[in-house]
């Protein structure tokens, strides 16, 4: 069954492997809107040019053309649409312009007037105003393709409804498009999340105080470095419980502030300099003689300035945050003498820390304390971890549902048949694990024992090259059937076959996300091609990443054929002086390893700068 494919199965196994259900109608529906947006795009663009290029109408009524149709085609939309898929709708018109640009793009080797081309370009981009609409919800221009997300920041005035704002990085020239910002966000009278990564400044902050500070609950201003102690008045009539203000130009004493003037504050992002802070407020409190209030924080990240903690810093966090549930630590013997320390936050639920040894710096004894209220486990350069430990992760951590181990060092013992069979009947389970990643070596026995007893597994990721191969997958599943496992994603294997996962579609009915299977040497290219033909035919409910290889492949075939045509490219000798300078002679030409000044001038946008 296994090595025959899909053909050869029972019929009562076939029968059990899931399919992919039918699209509904409401996903047909908008998949068609999707086309219709991407052709009215494409041909409206080009009959307003070639209308405008007649003496009754002159180009400069382009614009004006368009924008009459937009209104008349945006009014028709929104007005058959109920506010619940108002934002698939969006998301289905900006697809759809995005469509029609990579159409006309490939337009681009056989243009004529490179004038007409970028004036229907134009129109195409402007076709993205159809969303801006104040019924959106929601805006985030981080999923927003990079060449429409310009105009519809000229345009954030016209979402006066939005609750979620993620602006991303903003553009390149921050300067320029500042009074659309303020325009914009002057007009979010109900916005609950917020951010804008640095490019915020203490007076968007100031605008956001005045209109909605009252709704305001999340704020992302990372990285922004006109974010000063100015701000801090403004912030401080806020009722946030969650801020992200890592790297901005505030001091350890506006921190202290927020700290104390934000009563519902739950989350700090980032490894900000928190210890420094409430070190302080503590002085404060000391020449005062008056406390100063406990804090609601249930995060706390190690700084990423200082990256480590002495013990009298932990005992300061522990004091004025006692509901701490979540701690990111590092761990460095020098200022903190073991890991037993950490037993002071009696309410943690997720610990990922870095370093040290598991038994020598007591992460061990640490974990026999506070294992059972344990929900996440995340173990990065920890060393000494022995077959014993292993053995009894399903006793000391026995709550536990995620746990990743990060380039941990592993004690590996040599043992018979009879010793391994011994030591899988001694393991304890762990029946409330959902996720294992491991990044790094890790002995396959290790990850053998894990995976067997923990029966209602979901997600595997092994980010290594493992010796995994598919009688390791077998020997699984002689007591655990992971009947329940959803996602398996293996990035690279040297032994791992297709038929692993032919067995799997009968025995993990769940099985849905394979990734990775390119990197599975074992298979030939025509191997995996046909094992993705017969997930196709047999409509089986398994996604192997095919989209995504394919979409590589473009993406490395456009850039080939970009780089052959820059290279034939011809420039007089005129043009090449406005790009390079008087110095550039006529006739040096373009030779291989030169770049072109106009080929990536935006590296702040991901697009390369010009080498000098």
């Amino acid at each position: 069954v296994i090595r025959g494919g899909m053909e050869c199965m029972e019929p009562s196994q076939v029968d059990g492997i899931r399919r992919r259900p039918a699209r509904s109608l409401k996903d047909w529906s908008i998949h068609r809107f999707q086309q219709l947006v991407s052709k009215e795009s494409y041909q409206i663009s080009k009959k307003i040019v070639e209308f405008s290029e007649t003496e009754i109408h002159p180009p400069s009524s382009r614009i004006k053309h368009l924008e009459l149709y937009m209104a008349d085609l945006q009014s028709f939309i929104f007005s058959q649409v109920i506010s619940s898929d108002v934002e698939k709708v969006c998301t289905a018109v900006l697809e759809g312009v995005q469509q029609s640009l990579r159409m006309k793009r490939l337009e681009y080797s056989d243009i004529t007037n490179i004038h007409l081309f970028s004036c229907e370009v134009n129109l195409i981009v402007k076709m993205c105003e159809l969303v801006c609409i104040p019924e959106v919800r929601s805006l985030d221009l981080e999923l927003v393709p990079r060449v429409l997300r310009t105009d519809l920041l000229i345009n954030l005035h016209r979402f006066s409804g939005l609750r979620q704002l993620n602006l991303g990085y903003g553009v390149v020239s921050a300067e320029r498009m500042d009074r659309y910002y303020s325009d914009g966000i002057s007009q979010m009278k109900n916005l609950t999340h917020f951010s804008l990564k640095r490019n915020c400044s203490d007076k968007i902050v100031e605008i956001l105080s005045k209109g909605c500070r009252q709704s305001l609950q999340v704020l992302d201003v990372e990285g922004s470095r006109d974010v000063t102690d100015n701000s801090i008045q403004f912030l401080a009539e806020f009722r946030l419980r969650e801020i992200n203000i890592f790297n901005c130009c505030i001091s350890v004493s506006g921190l202290a502030a927020i700290l104390q003037t934000q009563k519902s504050l739950r989350l700090l992002r980032r490894g900000i300099e928190l210890c420094e802070a409430l070190g302080y407020q503590q002085l404060i409190d000391d020449t005062t003689r008056r406390p100063s209030r406990r804090l609601h924080l249930v995060s706390f990240q190690a700084s990423e300035k200082s990256h480590f903690h002495s013990e009298e810093e932990l005992e300061l966090v522990s004091t004025y945050c006692p509901e701490i549930q979540h701690i990111i630590f590092k761990f460095d013997p020098s200022c903190f003498s073991s890991y037993l320390k950490l037993a002071m936050f009696n309410q943690l639920t997720h610990l990922e820390t870095w370093g040290g040894d598991l038994h020598r710096d007591g992460l061990s004894d640490l974990l026999d304390l506070i294992g059972s209220n344990l929900r996440v486990l995340h173990l990065c350069h920890v060393e000494g971890f022995s077959l014993q430990f292993i053995l009894g992760l399903g006793k000391v951590c026995e709550n536990v549902e995620d746990i990743k181990f990060e380039n941990c060092s592993f004690i590996s013992e040599d043992l018979g048949e009879e010793e391994t069979m011994l030591i899988f009947l001694r393991t304890s389970f762990i029946l409330r694990l959902r996720s294992l990643k491991v990044v790094g070596e890790m002995p396959v026995l290790f990850i053998l024992l894990v995976l067997r007893k923990a029966l209602n597994i979901e997600n595997i990721e092994i980010d290594s090259e493992n010796n995994i191969q598919d009688c390791t997958i077998y020997n699984i599943t002689e007591e655990n059937s992971l009947a329940k496992l959803n996602s398996l994603v293996i990035y690279s294997s040297r032994f791992l076959s297709l038929d692993v996962l032919r067995f799997l579609l009968i025995t993990a009915p769940n099985l849905r996300y394979v990734r990775y299977v390119d990197s599975w040497r074992a298979n030939s290219r025509e191997q995996i091609d046909n094992f993705r033909k017969e997930i196709r035919e047999q409509n089986i409910d398994l996604d192997t990443g095919e989209k995504e290889y394919e979409e590589e492949k473009q993406r490395r075939r456009e850039a080939e054929e970009e780089k052959m045509k820059m290279k034939s490219m011809y420039c007089s000798a005129d043009i090449l002086s406005k790009m390079f300078g008087p110095a550039y002679q006529e006739g040096e030409g373009y030779t291989e390893g030169d770049q072109h000044i106009l080929q990536n001038p935006f590296p702040q946008e991901g697009e390369g700068v010009r080498l000098l």
